[in-house]
């Protein structure tokens, strides 16, 4: 096929992309959608790796953690990931499109839908309780509207986020005292590729601070190595600047409220098209620990991931889903197998 042909029925395919993104938005209403914990943002590739992917992220994780990321991508994605949570009977449901290969300006676009009905009430302030703690069950419902710009400059690539979060929850036997609200925030980040082996990452998460312990203001480095298309690592170090100050309703941050979380990856492609992950995080606002492992499936226009996540140690009254978790996502590349593939 020529090539203003290919490019022709690509853009075809991204103003269908865009169509049914704005569909789902003006369709969405009143926010239907699962309770989320801040590690949330993490795709299935991310899950995998301990979300340690400032500086590797080739899907719609870069949205969150550095959006500067998708200016490497150098291809055009469609994905659908999910996700469930089973102590609190929830689902998450994400969409994403991606164009880097159409115009040197990376642009992104992403729909998330949440939803869980068995969050506990008492004990558990990560959450706002509508009317008076009953020990009764609450329903959380939400949906994310993402949408991401990168330009790559030279060795450099810079990106930004915007995003606007809606969400309602109350007590299960009192919707009528559903508690809506939207937020709208921001994200940014930086990217240096030093050597084709090394990536270095520097990104800020909800630079307008929601007032959500779900979505912390957050500063991030991350370091990562790469050997080919055969291994990458990368460890990232996270500054938490608001989740203490929220839990416990302070006035402002100080240094006794900062936590600093710890992401670690690795991943290492078999047989050219199946990748093995490995992962640990750390959220220190909740004391949580986890690991996590991931296998996939990735050709070069044709993705399927799927992780899983083990709690080692877990403030069961703050963290969401202590226990097993399983993610799993399909993705569709054109163009080529995108940055730290």
């Amino acid at each position: 096929m020529p090539n203003s042909e290919r490019c022709h029925l690509l853009y075809g395919w991204w103003q269908i992309g865009w169509s049914v993104l704005v569909v789902l938005m003006l369709a969405g209403g009143t926010p239907r959608a699962a309770a989320q914990s801040a590690s949330d943002v993490y795709g299935t590739r991310a899950l995998g790796m301990g979300g340690a992917v400032r500086a590797l992220a080739t899907d719609g994780t870069a949205l969150d953690l550095n959006p500067a990321a998708l200016g490497l991508l150098g291809a055009y994605l469609v994905e659908i990931d999910s996700r469930t949570y089973p102590t609190e009977s929830g689902e998450m449901l994400r969409l994403t499109f991606i164009d880097h290969l159409t115009s040197k300006l990376a642009t992104a676009a992403s729909w998330s839908w949440f939803t869980a009905d068995a969050l506990p009430v008492e004990g558990n302030p990560s959450w706002v309780v509508v009317g008076e703690p009953t020990g009764q069950l609450e329903a959380y419902r939400a949906q994310d509207y993402k949408l991401g710009f990168a330009l790559p400059i030279g060795p450099f690539a810079v990106g930004t986020t915007f995003a606007w979060h809606r969400y309602r929850q109350a007590l299960e036997t009192r919707l009528e005292e559903t508690d809506s609200r939207s937020r709208f925030t921001m994200n940014g980040g930086l990217m240096y590729v030093p050597k084709p082996f090394l990536r270095l990452a520097l990104s800020g998460a909800h630079l307008i601070p929601t007032g959500l312990v779900s979505r912390p203001t957050t500063v991030g480095l991350g370091v990562a190595a790469l050997a080919g298309n055969i291994a990458m690592a990368e460890a990232d170090v996270a500054m938490d600047l608001t989740t203490g100050r929220d839990l416990i309703d302070a006035e402002r941050i100080s240094w006794d409220t900062v936590g600093f979380n710890l992401n670690l990856g690795a991943q290492i492609t078999l047989w050219r098209f199946v990748p093995f992950r490995l992962g640990y995080y750390s959220e220190s606002a909740i004391d949580a620990h986890y690991l996590t492992s991931g296998i996939g499936l990735e050709a070069p226009m044709f993705r399927l991931n799927y992780a899983i996540r083990y709690p080692m140690g877990v403030d069961r009254d703050l963290a969401l889903s202590d226990r097993l978790y399983h993610m799993i996502s399909l993705s569709v590349v054109v163009g080529g197998r995108g940055a730290g593939r």
